[in-house]
């Protein structure tokens, strides 16, 4: 269901109307639900790898910060 939304969210600037092919664009209703669903597996594969573990890790919206 996320593919078919991404994939049909049409937008516009200047006036022409343009389709993503390969990214989402910014306003999108799904774009920040995508972007949390691919950077929390991220995340997870990232530490399950890692010898060195933060002792705290916090992520906002766009930004991360860890100690």
């Amino acid at each position: 269901m996320m593919d078919t939304v991404l994939e049909n969210n049409p937008f516009s600037f200047n006036d022409e109307y343009f389709l993503p092919r390969e990214e989402t664009e910014i306003g999108s209703r799904l774009g920040l639900n995508y972007a949390s669903t691919y950077m929390g597996a991220w995340e997870e594969e990232l530490f399950r790898r890692s010898e060195k573990q933060p002792l705290a890790y916090f992520r906002f919206e766009d930004d991360v910060w860890d100690l």
